[in-house]
């Protein structure tokens, strides 16, 4: 009985030891909350006056007028257009800084330098400068930068303001958005140098460009990587020739350009790229399309006022959203009998499209 006793005795212990050891830990990870979130208030930089307003550490916007503007420590977000159309000449950000959001700088006529922190990485899917036409240098990982901003054998910025531009040698891709500032600048030329592979989504996109030669090493061009270049009257590539108006690689018509009345995409075209005829938006007036053709990819035919009639064949299976965006009443659209059922609900492919369509 006494033996019985003594075991209920050290187990009752132990539970009122466990018991203790769990409401001890429970506090110690109520008081760490605590501090934490008293630290976090404390470093928060809060502000809603005529220069600043910055909420949960975020710039939202700089409502200031200096030539050069120094980004409080603390923050460690600056939002979209946040600088948008902003006087501003110089911008140091602070080494708090995480993340820029697309367009935080965007539309700023004097913007001629910006110092990042050394431990800010770069997102090349954001277009952080779009048409900042005047930047000529950005600092970055500790280094400044006043021609090119490269990463890791990516071009991610081009800053070089010559008319005729060649890419340095030992890049291997050139980055999604990478001449996003150029787009009020006018190029001569842009030579992109031998052991470049890929070309990044919205590479050239918008800008004003004579001539692009690509190198003969080029193996990926993105669907979107020429777009909206309405002065382009030359693609070359190294060793394959000039294209005449179109250029397509292997089964994918990627972009049209030129000044023509008349495109006709040839025979084994399979894919219509993404926005692939924007570039010829203002001088496309009649489009032939071949019976290989099986997917059209999303706003490819968009902006296209002049077309008056295009004949989609029996050939297509796919046609991305928005393809026909913006077509008018006047402008008619020969579509496939089985794209009728396609023809509303979300992200159909003739969202924003008021073009008369005849199924056949």
């Amino acid at each position: 009985m006494a033996q019985l006793q003594s075991v209920a005795a050290v187990a009752s212990n132990a539970v009122w030891i466990t018991i203790g050891v769990f409401a001890a830990l429970f506090a110690l990870t109520l008081a760490l909350r605590i501090v934490r979130s008293k630290k976090y208030r404390s470093r928060r930089s809060d502000r809603d006056d005529a220069e600043w307003k910055i909420r949960y550490n975020t710039v939202y916007e700089y409502r200031g007028n200096a030539a050069r503007v120094v980004v409080p420590e603390g923050v460690t977000d600056v939002f979209s257009k946040a600088f948008y159309k902003k006087s501003v000449q110089t911008v140091v950000l602070p080494t708090t800084l995480r993340q820029m959001h697309a367009m935080a700088f965007s539309h700023c006529p004097n913007l001629q330098e910006v110092v990042l922190p050394q431990n800010f990485h770069w997102d090349e899917r954001e277009e952080y400068f779009y048409e900042s036409p005047r930047l000529s240098a950005v600092t970055y990982h500790g280094k400044r930068c006043t021609d090119f901003v490269i990463e890791d054998g990516t071009l991610l910025l081009c800053l070089v303001k010559n008319n005729v531009v060649e890419t340095p040698q030992g890049i291997r891709r050139i980055g999604s958005r990478a001449f996003s500032s150029s787009s009020n600048r006018a190029y001569t030329q842009i030579r992109v140098s031998e052991g470049v592979r890929e070309i990044g989504a919205n590479a050239f996109r918008g800008i004003s460009i004579k001539q692009i030669v690509l190198p003969s090493t080029v193996q990926t061009l993105a669907e979107e990587s020429i777009t909206f270049c309405t002065d382009l009257r030359s693609v070359e590539i190294v060793g394959v020739g000039e294209f005449d108006g179109l250029l397509v690689l292997g089964d994918t018509l990627i972009a049209a350009f030129g000044d023509k009345e008349c495109y006709v995409v040839p025979e084994g075209v399979k894919r219509i790229g993404k926005l692939a005829f924007s570039t010829a938006l203002n001088c496309t007036q009649s489009i032939r399309l071949p019976d290989t053709l099986e997917y059209i990819g999303s706003h490819a035919f968009s902006f296209l006022p002049y077309v008056e009639r295009l004949r989609i064949p029996q050939s297509v299976r796919e046609i991305e959203m928005r393809a026909f965006e913006f077509w008018r009443e006047n402008q008619t659209l020969e579509m496939p009998l089985r794209f009728r059922a396609q023809a509303g609900g979300d992200n159909c492919w003739n969202e924003k499209c008021r073009a008369r369509i005849e199924y056949v």
